[in-house]
């Protein structure tokens, strides 16, 4: 759910807290992890970012007054930017 705590980190800057960045911090290394662990899912990155993006536009309409039609339609992170254990959208650092 990191993308999906993404999206509701940017489309809802009035709830941003301390929890969220932790959880944010906190699924960036597991993710981490498991491709240490698991390098062969390196090439599989990308079209795992596509389908873990869909599941977080789920996420935050469910988790969020707002439509799912608020979300862009195609992920606008970059595979980097989500691996990336500083980056916050909005350039903010973690």
């Amino acid at each position: 759910m990191l993308i999906g705590h993404l999206l509701k980190w940017d489309y809802q800057p009035q709830k941003r807290s301390k929890s969220w960045r932790a959880t944010i911090r906190k699924q960036r290394r597991a993710v981490e992890k498991l491709i240490h662990q698991n390098p062969s899912l390196q090439p599989y990155l990308p079209q795992a970012i596509a389908k873990a993006y869909e599941s977080g536009k789920d996420s935050g309409g469910r988790d969020t007054p707002l439509n799912y039609s608020h979300f862009p339609e195609a992920c606008p992170y970059k595979l980097e930017d989500v691996l990336d254990a500083k980056f916050l959208s909005n350039g903010r650092n973690l």
